[in-house]
């Protein structure tokens, strides 16, 4: 992949599992479904980490359907 499509994509692919791994951890509380970002479940601290986990996925899915459909 990397001939392919340069080391960008192997960067983005590791960040992107490391958010994954923390999605259950940091977004869902009860282990089943993701927890609303604005939900009073979670104190400000982890309302913090679940959007900035979010966004993060959300950022480098974006990146990675850039890269990979040149």
């Amino acid at each position: 992949m990397k001939s392919l499509f340069g080391s960008e994509v192997g960067t983005l692919l590791v960040d992107e599992a490391r958010c994954e791994d923390e999605f259950p951890a940091k977004n869902m509380i009860d282990g089943v479904k993701m927890e609303p970002l604005d939900s009073d479940a979670l104190t400000p601290e982890l309302r913090r980490e679940a959007r900035k986990n979010a966004n993060d996925i959300e950022k480098n899915i974006k990146k990675l359907v850039r890269v990979l459909s040149r």
